[in-house]
């Protein structure tokens, strides 16, 4: 496809007759079409949902998280607080986290946030507006920069020490810190973007990679098909990606798209505006 579509942009550029020309930007358009039926391209339209100016005066934001559920919240880089807001009547609740400064990353559950910064996470209640310290840093701490959690349990990725740190759930507390990767297991995690928790662990990289970790070892996930932008079939500058059940969904701001990928590591789709 990249051959033919370089073909006939060459023979284009030697200015032939209208009728060819003509016949020329047909065979383009065609080339194009072709194109989207064999990577799967979807056009998809861009909806304004809300301004953030708008949602709260002053919000300024570049990290939004959700509970997959229609609740978004969103980390204010100018005040230290948390705006969370409902997707379906765009009610808001504006939390005040002075006390414990700005967060670095924040998971959700149904009733409480759960925000991250270089010190401790924090705890807070939705619905009572109460906060408290749920874990604190100790010396193993060295840049942690990434919160999940499953099942009740809190996992921290820490960048400094390349390591993914593993607090369980003891109800209303959590236990001590445990490494979660596996005995051997030794990556280098100073390039991760994103991450997710789905029981496995899902990372993504600056550098272009999607990686799959299994009770704390990899999984080989090869992205076959994937139509990449450069030859080294790597993600072109992703930022943030998104788990289902059966389906990862990456965003390639180097691509201006979302590709999408089956957890069997084949290429699905990908959605462009």
């Amino acid at each position: 496809l990249a051959e033919a579509r370089l073909g006939v942009e060459t023979y284009i550029a030697t200015k032939p007759k209208e009728e060819y020309r003509l016949k020329a930007l047909k065979l383009n358009e065609d080339i194009s079409k072709t194109e989207e039926q064999a990577f799967k391209k979807n056009d998809i339209a861009l909806n304004t949902i809300v301004e953030l100016e708008v949602l709260v005066e002053g919000l300024q934001s570049n990290k939004m998280k959700t509970d997959g559920k229609g609740n978004l919240v969103f980390i204010d880089e100018s005040n230290p607080r948390l705006v969370s807001m409902n997707i379906a009547d765009r009610s808001r609740q504006i939390i005040d986290t002075k006390n414990d400064g700005n967060f670095l990353d924040v998971s959700m559950t149904d009733t409480k946030y759960f925000g991250l910064n270089a010190k401790s996470v924090t705890e807070l209640n939705i619905k009572k507006e109460e906060a408290k310290t749920a874990i604190e840093a100790d010396e193993f701490w060295v840049d942690p920069v990434k919160i999940g959690m499953f099942a009740g349990n809190i996992y921290i990725l820490d960048k400094g020490q390349s390591e993914i740190w593993k607090y369980p759930t003891l109800g209303d507390t959590f236990g001590g810190r445990r490494r979660w990767l596996a005995a051997g297991i030794t990556p280098d995690l100073a390039n991760v973007v994103d991450m997710k928790v789905v029981g496995d662990i899902w990372l993504l990289t600056s550098t272009g990679k999607l990686e799959r970790y299994s009770r704390g070892a990899p999984v080989k996930f090869s992205m076959d098909g994937f139509p990449s932008k450069n030859k080294k079939k790597k993600l072109a500058e992703p930022s943030s990606l998104w788990v289902t059940e059966s389906l990862i969904y990456v965003l390639e701001n180097g691509a201006s798209r979302i590709s999408v990928f089956g957890d069997d590591g084949l290429y699905k789709s990908q959605y462009a505006n």
